[in-house]
């Protein structure tokens, strides 16, 4: 029982990896043309269909029922909670085979005050490599790439006033990952609230190992989470 509790609860590289990584280009002659030129095409495309969140998700976890398969500490009222202790994750007991196949999840989330919240995709049974959505207190959303405990940031922005929720309510999470094979390019799809699906590619796709798994992850602070949704292409 420890042993699987332990397999499914991951901590995320480490706290002060990821804080340290939740913390300007030069010039160039190059015209636009001979840049685009430059610049290899993804071999990928965002699976399924960017737009709008599937209607009938294969999995679908609103968290009132403690057997349904997460750590069974995080369970709340109908909400999964991860407590204050650093930066941690946990895992969906869904497992991704083949573990490049497309995914696409959703969740409700709520960080706590100085603290963010989001999903994992294409993650390692440990959790210390995968793609996240953070969203934290201020509205400020990070998209990263996580790979043997270092953390890269792959694109950042604060959400709009229009974008944001109303004060002290959770926000709605999406995040989806591509089809591709390790180190070639995949697409990531993310959307917060009613906001447009925004895109980043990564060109060198991080290695899940033999499974992929999908998850929740907390940073500096209890997250709640509710209505988790997962949807599987590819």
């Amino acid at each position: 029982m420890r042993g699987m509790k332990n397999t499914m609860l991951a901590r995320i590289a480490t706290a002060a990896a990821l804080a340290a990584a939740l913390g300007g280009c030069g010039g160039s002659d190059e015209t636009p043309e001979k840049r685009a030129a430059a610049t290899p095409a993804p071999t990928v495309t965002p699976d399924p269909a960017a737009g709008s969140f599937p209607a009938r998700p294969q999995v679908l976890d609103k968290f009132d029922d403690v057997g349904s398969g997460w750590p069974r500490d995080g369970y709340r009222d109908g909400a999964y909670v991860l407590p204050a202790r650093g930066s941690a994750a946990v895992l969906s007991p869904k497992r991704i085979v083949p573990p490049t196949r497309g995914t696409l999840s959703e969740v409700i989330a709520e960080p706590a005050r100085g603290g963010a919240a989001g999903l994992l995709c294409r993650a390692s049974a440990d959790g210390g490599t995968g793609y996240a959505l953070l969203l934290d207190s201020k509205s400020m959303v990070r998209l990263l790439r996580l790979e043997d405990g270092k953390v890269k940031v792959l694109k950042q922005h604060r959400l709009t006033p229009n974008e944001r929720s109303d004060p002290g309510k959770p926000s709605l999470l999406r995040l989806g990952c591509g089809t591709g094979k390790p180190g070639q390019p995949v697409t990531l799809i993310y959307a917060l609230n009613a906001t447009p699906f925004g895109y980043v590619t990564d060109q060198v796709s991080i290695d899940p190992g033999a499974q992929a798994r999908v998850g929740l992850l907390a940073r500096d602070g209890a997250a709640r989470f509710d209505d988790f949704a997962l949807y599987l292409a590819g």
